[in-house]
């Protein structure tokens, strides 16, 4: 409904703007951010900095070592786009825009037969992941993820303030060529005024090399 344009889409977006404002006025998501509203929200996890964006030095040692890898596993992924699945959730325009592969599955995280031959391909991957997950052991997963020139992904948020999401840059075209708003959908600004919270977005532009976590239970 963020993406519907003309009067259906604006009206929608009225109506679920009134939505949240209920649900947060009766306490769903009490102490939480701004567009902080994810289906499952702990009230014991303190709210994150303006915009979701957490400083770095407390995931420093697994940051450090992934942008240090960077080159190595870009090169990894490029070899392997063919092997790149469709993403499921279906908020990318145009369809098929965005691509990922499950690299906890690729390098045997999870199990399985048939992961050492697939593993094989991608060593510089998979020293990385499972090197990180010796460092943290509460790592839950990891993705090579592939956007296509022009794609869009629909405003959403992540399923739970229980996570924190970490994103390295592989392959950028120039800075500011793939970016990520959090906040305030853009798709509000024109069509629904004064009845949403006033914080202002924030955009982050993927870098090569470069690595930032954020709490993407803030749409």
């Amino acid at each position: 409904l963020l993406s519907e344009r003309g009067a259906a889409g604006a009206a929608a977006r009225r109506h679920g703007l009134q939505v949240l404002t209920r649900a947060a006025e009766s306490g769903a998501w009490r102490g939480g951010a701004p567009w902080q509203h994810p289906v499952e929200y702990l009230s014991a996890v303190p709210p994150p900095p303006a915009g979701g964006v957490r400083p770095r030095g407390a995931y420093e040692c697994l940051l450090s070592p992934l942008e240090g890898a960077a080159a190595d596993l870009a090169a990894e992924a490029a070899a392997a786009l063919e092997r790149f699945t469709v993403q499921t959730e279906g908020i990318a325009r145009p369809q098929g825009g965005w691509r990922e592969l499950d690299l906890f599955d690729v390098c045997g995280l999870r199990g399985g037969g048939g992961a050492r031959s697939r593993a094989a391909r991608l060593r510089a991957t998979c020293a990385a992941v499972r090197a990180a997950v010796e460092t943290y052991p509460y790592v839950q997963g990891a993705l090579f993820s592939a956007l296509a020139p022009g794609t869009d992904l629909s405003p959403h948020c992540g399923p739970t303030n229980g996570r924190m999401v970490m994103h390295v840059g592989l392959r950028v075209p120039h800075p500011g060529a793939a970016r990520l708003r959090i906040g305030r959908p853009s798709s509000l600004d024109d069509d629904v005024q004064g009845s949403a919270p006033a914080d202002a977005a924030v955009e982050v532009a993927w870098r090569e090399g470069e690595g930032f976590v954020w709490d993407d239970s803030v749409c």
